[in-house]
């Protein structure tokens, strides 16, 4: 999730400059509706999409990993608690032998 932050920050940054450079060179009305257009297309656009792949990537994990079914996984992170990693499809920190059941299943 940090990724997807960190990108958005990054091109946040380079829209708010182009805007700020283009303010400048065009009539007001006109910039507010560059400045939707381009604020919708370069950082909500992506910003959503890539939210989307995160969550698809992490549902692939909870489902078709042991650790989606372990009390010591947390899926908001997604991250394993005991041993502070983030546990993939191919990847288990513990191996499998600290796995604990959660009660809610």
């Amino acid at each position: 999730m940090g990724l997807v932050v960190y990108r958005v920050l990054i091109s946040l940054v380079f829209v708010i400059s182009g805007l700020w450079v283009l303010k400048y060179y065009i009539d007001d009305t006109l910039w507010f509706i560059i400045a939707f257009f381009s604020l919708l297309g370069f950082v909500i656009q992506p910003a959503w999409s890539a939210y989307q792949d995160y969550v698809k990537k992490n549902k692939a994990i909870l489902t078709n990993s042991i650790c989606g079914s372990c009390k010591n996984y947390d899926p908001s992170a997604p991250v394993c608690i005991k041993y502070d990693e983030n546990p993939t499809e191919t990847y288990v920190p513990c191996d499998g032998l600290d796995w604990d059941p959660r009660s809610d299943l």
